[in-house]
């Protein structure tokens, strides 16, 4: 397996772009639309990322002048064809509470579709790092971009959030791109699913427990002692509770910290409770917010 940390690097191209940006006017408040901004991705990853020209984002922003903790919300696969990701109901749960939410389309989905597919699993020789360190550049790139666009946000109060292959890329990218960061949740994350084919069953399993036994201990050895929250339903047609259990007692065997909730099942298809199951959730997520260091623009409650 690859050494699990990144090793971002510039083109003078992306630099260049990277230093003109200049600050907009940010609107504010639950209600304003996000704003669509663009930052330039971080050159290429030792064989695992070779990604060019830049990202889009959604950047959501809640009342005041800030600056404001940051929530970094990673996608599932199911954007890989069209669309941008929105995410209504955790977006307005954290703007809420006073955090801002950063909403990027990842290398390889929507406009950018031409990049192919990265966050495939070779069922035969799976190599999760390769996955998940791509995703990981991309979030640095994104927390990069926003400071030199001049968010008011505060780099030193980051929470990572995802939902599928997000929910384990938020895990990655918040050890490996760790400034500021307080916090990680995911919900249902995995990779390698065949949801109408294989039903709960993901291939690859195996190597997804190795991968983050592995990211437990590396994130150990630089200290980085935050908890995470893993939440799951019963019925999660990708990642049946099963595999859930296996990677997070891998995790937790490799020292990272968490606590694992398994829902009862949601719908017909419990990997849509983030989008659909806030009721479900919010009670769990308002008391793993509320045991991170308290952010200085949170506090509001909707």
């Amino acid at each position: 397996m690859a050494p699990l940390t990144p090793a971002m690097r510039w083109s003078r191209r992306s630099a260049l772009a990277a230093m003109a940006m200049v600050p907009g006017a940010w609107a504010q408040g639950a209600e304003s639309a996000p704003q669509r901004l663009r930052v330039p991705l971080l050159g290429e990853y030792a064989g695992v990322a070779n990604l060019e020209g830049d990202l889009p984002l959604d950047l959501h922003l809640p009342a005041g002048p800030g600056p404001h903790p940051l929530a970094l919300l990673h996608h599932e696969r199911r954007y890989y064809t069209d669309g941008f990701p929105g995410y209504a109901a955790m977006t307005g749960y954290l703007l809420g509470r006073g955090w801002a939410v950063a909403v990027p389309l990842r290398a390889g989905y929507g406009e950018r579709e031409v990049m192919g597919d990265r966050e495939s699993l070779n069922c035969r020789r799976p190599r999760p790092d390769r996955v998940f360190l791509g995703t990981t550049v991309q979030a640095a790139a994104v927390l990069e971009g926003l400071s030199r666009h001049g968010a008011p946000i505060d780099r030193q109060c980051v929470l990572h959030v995802g939902v599928g292959v997000g929910g384990l890329a938020a895990l990655c990218a918040a050890h490996f791109s760790p400034q500021g960061v307080v916090g990680a949740i995911n919900f249902g994350g995995g990779v390698g699913s065949h949801p109408e084919r294989f039903p709960g069953e993901p291939c690859g399993s195996q190597a997804t427990a190795r991968f983050v036994r592995q990211l437990a201990r590396t994130a150990q050895r630089q200290s980085q002692a935050f908890a995470t929250l893993w939440l799951y339903a019963e019925n999660d047609r990708h990642f049946g509770p099963w595999h859930a259990q296996a990677w997070y007692g891998a995790y937790r065997g490799g020292g990272g910290r968490g606590t694992l909730h398994r829902l009862p099942a949601w719908g017909d298809d419990g990997s849509r409770l983030m989008a659909e199951g806030r009721e479900r959730w919010q009670p769990l997520v308002d008391e793993y917010l509320q045991s991170l260091p308290k952010p200085s623009g949170a506090g509001a409650v909707s």
